[in-house]
């Protein structure tokens, strides 16, 4: 699997951002007193399947301006990983109601 990067395709059908799409790595926002670390961790499991221990060292930063599916802005602070995993099957269980609404993929990752 090496050099392989997920995306996934975001879609708004609906509200604020309907006609907008785009493309994103799994993540997601920090719980309360939770780390980059942890917060990447628990996102790539919550978002694809993927369990990890370690996600290695932050490989890249992103800061901007946000504007969410309920129209809110905000301020992103984005920090990336390079994840280095076994598996390749992704999961869409974890999957909150509004991810279901607006992600996809298009093809498995092998």
């Amino acid at each position: 699997m090496a050099g392989k990067v997920l995306l996934f395709r975001f879609v708004h059908l609906t509200g604020p951002m309907a006609g907008r799409e785009y493309w994103a790595t799994p993540g997601g926002a920090l719980e309360e007193g939770e780390t980059f670390e942890q917060a990447a961790m628990r996102e790539l499991q919550e978002e694809t399947g993927i369990r990890t221990t370690d996600v290695g060292r932050q490989i890249a930063r992103k800061q901007f301006e946000l504007q969410l599916p309920d129209g809110e802005r905000v301020r992103a602070d984005e920090r990336y990983f390079a994840v280095r995993t076994p598996e390749t099957a992704i999961s869409s269980e974890g999957w909150t109601d509004l991810e279901k609404q607006l992600m996809t993929w298009n093809a498995p990752l092998e």
